[in-house]
């Protein structure tokens, strides 16, 4: 049996269109660049020296990633 991905990718294309879905992001790459530009860019702002941490570090350092797990759990009842 031959696995049609295409055909996979497209059902689901449908199926968010109808959800009113108008951009699908594959990854999370360009959100870390974007956080990554603009903390340089308002450092190099304030002369500041730059920074060393990468772009999934700085996410991790100002989103709190343990509050939205509690948030999760405690309002959406996610387990993670």
């Amino acid at each position: 049996m031959r696995y049609n991905r295409e055909a996979k990718v497209s059902r689901r294309r449908k199926h968010l269109a109808k959800l009113g879905v108008r951009i699908v992001v594959n990854g999370h790459a360009a959100y870390f660049a974007a956080i990554k530009a603009t903390y340089d860019c308002l450092r190099e702002q304030r002369n500041a020296v730059g920074s060393d941490l990468s772009a999934s570090e700085l996410a991790h350092k100002y989103t709190q990633p343990e509050d939205y797990v509690a948030w999760a759990d405690e309002f959406m009842n996610v387990k993670e």
